[in-house]
């Protein structure tokens, strides 16, 4: 009985709710669980984009508060100590007068604090001797220069003012020669790394510049670049993204209001365009986004944003079909201005459907090494099926436009592009317009290839 009891109650839930609302908000939550679940999951080693780019700006938001640092201490009288309340740990400062230390903050990792004895060499050590051969202080210029004290490497400057000079160092990494439980080597912390990453001196290593403000190269990063995200991340938003799109559809198929289109033409978009913010996470091997397989321009710039566009606009074209029934009732009762004015929008748009399919047709076709002739069955792939799908999903979006416009301009009133004799000549028309242009336009392409062969 209490069973029974539940059952009722839950389909009743459900008829109030409605089945749509039901399954965007199951959507929406998996998609949300899955955004989640990807921003918990760790990259797999090696130096990414975003670490490249919070490294250099915390290093420079770390120099800016050491120059201020300098600057005070500078103007410190020279008869007091140097005292600045919550100095941080990961800077130094050492303070001169003439060549002789008046003050210092923190300690340098070296035996030898002089600054004016600059022999010819100086041997680069760990915790040397005070011997006027090692004197690594002195070589420090008026421009922060990336140099190893010690058992570190620090970014130093020298800022003088008549006899008075001060040392400003930022500590940058660790380095021991060898590590124990104590002594490990790490990057500075606050610079908010959590890979490990390899950073070299830019005079004598290639690799990712780090720059200061003014674009000066201070260090670079050697490791190879490697994507932002790992692979069980990147599959995890993509697939979070779909389920985004799904619940905005099946929000929107519950309602299918003027008002309600905006918002869900307004979500997908931005959808759209964070899928190009993701891609970026990817790396150029993947064949979806490589310049390899497929390269134009613009929205076109791979193949990962053709099939991406094509679905954004099936998906926006399936939205307005929805909004169908609300226009013919609302042609009835509206003016013949407005009648014309909604019937220009949509053949308009049908119109521009129509020229983005053969212009990305055309684009894929001369741009790509992708062989969509269907009698060179031998140099199909994956990547044939997936031009040939999503060309089909626009040509199915051409289908609902005609099917929403035609009725309106009183063609076909008691026909419908379902029917099935429609259908079949629509299918003969597209078939030929898809099989004329892939051989017209990929025996331009070999003619193209042949000529520049011979010159």
């Amino acid at each position: 009985m209490r069973l029974r009891t539940l059952k009722y109650n839950l389909r009743k839930r459900i008829r109030q709710w409605g089945a749509s609302n039901i399954a965007a908000a199951l959507f929406a939550l998996m998609a949300s669980l899955l955004f989640l679940l990807s921003a918990i999951i760790n990259p797999s080693g090696g130096v990414i984009k975003s670490d490249l780019r919070r490294l250099e700006r915390n290093v420079n938001n770390r120099l800016e508060i050491l120059d201020n640092y300098a600057q005070q201490a500078l103007l410190h009288p020279n008869n007091k100590w140097l005292q600045f309340p919550d100095f941080p740990e990961d800077m130094v400062i050492y303070k001169y007068r003439a060549d002789t230390i008046q003050s210092w903050i923190n300690e340098f990792p070296i035996g030898n604090d002089e600054v004016d004895v600059l022999p010819l060499w100086y041997r680069m050590h760990y915790l040397g001797t005070k011997t006027p051969f090692d004197t690594p202080l002195a070589y420090i210029s008026e421009n922060y220069g990336y140099i190893n004290l010690g058992s570190s490497w620090f970014l130093a400057k020298r800022v003088t003012s008549g006899r008075t000079k001060v040392i400003a160092a930022l500590l940058i990494k660790s380095d021991y020669p060898a590590e124990n439980l104590l002594l490990t080597n790490k990057l500075n912390p606050n610079f908010g790394i959590k890979h490990p990453i390899t950073i070299e001196n830019g005079v004598f290593y290639e690799g990712f510049p780090i720059c200061d403000r003014n674009g000066k190269t201070l260090f670079v990063v050697s490791n190879p670049l490697t994507p932002n995200i790992n692979v069980d991340t990147i599959v995890l938003r993509w697939i979070a993204v779909l389920l985004a799109a799904l619940a905005l559809f099946s929000f929107y198929s519950g309602r299918r209001t003027l008002r309600v289109f905006w918002l869900y033409w307004a979500g997908i978009t931005l959808l759209r365009l964070f899928c190009f913010t993701l891609k970026g996470s990817i790396t150029t091997a993947s064949p979806f986004f490589s310049a390899s397989l497929y390269a134009d321009f613009g929205i076109f710039s791979t193949f990962g944003d053709f099939l991406l566009n094509g679905l954004y606009l099936f998906v926006l074209t399936a939205g307005i079909y929805l909004l169908r029934k609300n226009c013919l009732l609302y042609l009835k009762r509206c003016s013949q201005w407005r009648r014309w004015e909604l019937i220009i929008l949509l053949s308009l748009y049908t119109l521009a459907l129509i020229v983005y399919i053969h212009w990305s047709l055309r684009s894929i076709i001369l741009n790509s090494t992708i062989t969509l002739e269907l009698f060179r069955l031998d140099e199909m792939s994956i990547y044939t099926i997936l031009v040939y799908l999503s060309t089909a999903l626009l040509m199915l979006g051409v289908l609902l436009m005609l099917q929403f416009v035609l009725p309106i301009l009183n063609i076909g009133r008691n026909g419908s592009m379902f029917k099935p004799k429609s259908l079949l000549l629509f299918s003969v028309i597209i078939s030929l317009y898809t099989i004329a242009t892939i051989s017209i336009l990929s025996f331009y392409k070999e003619k193209e290839r042949a000529e520049t062969a011979l010159h």
